[in-house]
């Protein structure tokens, strides 16, 4: 069974009063072997004292020593763990202001412990706007008890940088249980904080990918099953059309020898020019259709096929302009195209440089945020490397760098919660290599953005 030890101080004055009875009675022998000699006996009793307040002195001494000694021991235990802590360690006083702040604050927050021992306020300062409420709220006296309490939160250090704080702390009392403040530790996690949302974000790739892989499952059966009404559709029209324009001379004579009448419940006279416009949506709408259908399979497919069409560049353009119609009304007054004569034919898809064009175009048009604002549509070619180019430039809010240098990332997308995929500008890039090209973009986040389409021509 384990003994506990007396304190100290008790041990101490035990040892005082053992040397001191064991003084009296060597004195005490003494004096009684020399009793016989009076002067002797005067004299050590003079002495008696005065050794007695020597002894005392000197063990005295010695003690005092030990004590500086372990005084310098634990100050020195308490200066090594303190100034060469890895984290940010403070201690609040009751009064707001600072008892201790390590020196590992510098490291951390780009100020010295002196400056917050200066300015109790500067802790506050610092930090993120976005996270001031949450500490301020943290640091209330019903929040932070006598065991640990944590939060993490972001600070603007003195280069301005974001980093990532991860806060524990807790109240402390002194020996006889009166509150001394709040002694806190800080331990800066900004890169564990990018390791989380890395792998969020992987979390959330590997979820797409897992979705297209079912898209890429439902959408040969889907596309089965659109595409059969859809060539009804296609096959009927022209039937129709026929049909149409060989009752019509019968109807227009009949229509001036009896004057008006109707079919159905339209007036003749109204309907007879409409009908061909009737039918040129319906052909038109199938033919939206299939490329729709034919869409959803290259986003599940990523082996280009064929690719040996001879393509006018200036046809693509304006067929995606013509399908982006209602869109392009809706959000800009100010759309234009500046299409380049005589460009170089291309080898390839002109479906899938639609696909690229459709999407670019319409990206563009997302990001505008006042209809006054442009979008332009421009082609070209660029002599000095021998390629078309093909300029999509809008007046939208742009792109901070760390978006533009994502852009192109497969899943990747800023329209998350509005449904996108983060595919549409990566499948495009991937249309771009395979027709020997390139996709490049240059925004400023405010003023717009420009993507730069680039292919290589048919050799002559």
């Amino acid at each position: 069974m384990k003994t506990r030890s007396l304190p100290k101080h008790i041990q101490v004055v035990l040892i005082y009063v053992f040397l001191a009875a064991l003084w009296v009675l060597v004195t005490d022998y003494l004096i009684a072997r020399l009793i016989e000699n009076p002067e002797l006996l005067v004299s050590m009793e003079g002495y008696k004292g005065f050794a007695f307040i020597v002894i005392t002195a000197v063990f005295l001494y010695f003690e005092r020593m030990g004590s500086d000694r372990a005084l310098q021991r634990n100050a020195e235990r308490f200066r090594v763990m303190a100034e060469f802590t890895y984290d940010w360690e403070y201690w609040l006083g009751t009064d707001g202001h600072f008892k201790y702040v390590s020196p590992s604050c510098r490291r951390i927050t780009g100020y010295t412990a002196e400056e917050f021992l200066r300015d109790p306020g500067l802790l506050e300062n610092i930090i993120h706007p976005e996270d001031h409420e949450l500490f301020v709220e943290h640091l209330k006296e019903e929040h932070v008890e006598e065991y640990p309490s944590s939060i993490e939160f972001r600070i603007i250090n003195r280069k301005g940088e974001e980093h990532w704080i991860g806060h524990v702390c807790q109240r402390v009392y002194g020996n006889r249980g009166d509150a001394l403040g709040i002694r806190a530790s800080n331990r800066d996690i900004t890169r564990r904080r990018k390791y989380q949302e890395s792998e969020l974000m992987k979390i959330e790739e590997l979820a797409q990918a897992e979705k297209m892989i079912t898209l890429g499952t439902l959408v040969s059966g889907v596309a089965h099953e659109i595409n059969n009404p859809t060539h009804f559709i296609a096959l009927n029209t022209p039937l129709l059309r026929e049909t149409w324009h060989g009752t019509r001379p019968i109807l227009d004579s009949y229509y001036r020898q009896n004057g008006e009448f109707r079919v159905g419940r339209f007036k003749y006279s109204l309907l007879k020019d409409r009908v061909d416009q009737l039918l040129d949506g319906v052909d038109e709408g199938a033919r939206r259709i299939q490329r729709i259908v034919n869409s959803l399979k290259d986003y599940a497919r990523p082996d280009p096929s064929d690719m040996n069409q001879i393509v006018d560049i200036n046809e693509v353009i304006q067929n995606a302009i013509t399908l982006l119609a209602n869109p392009i009304e809706n959000q800009t007054n100010r759309f234009s195209a500046n299409l380049a004569e005589s460009l170089p034919r291309i080898r390839g898809s002109s479906q899938k440089l639609e696909q690229v064009l459709i999407n670019l175009i319409q990206n563009a048009l997302e990001s505008l945020e006042a209809k006054d604002k442009s979008v332009s549509v421009s082609s070209g070619v660029d002599a000095l490397n021998h390629r078309v180019i093909i300029e999509v430039k809008d007046e939208g809010c742009g792109m901070e760098d760390k978006t533009l240098r994502r852009v192109l990332d497969p899943f990747y997308t800023t329209k998350r919660s509005k449904g996108g995929t983060g595919l549409g500008l990566a499948i495009a890039a991937r249309i771009a290599q395979d027709h020997g090209g390139q996709l490049t973009f240059t925004s400023e986040v405010g003023k717009g953005t420009t993507a730069l389409l680039t292919l290589n021509p048919m050799p002559e």
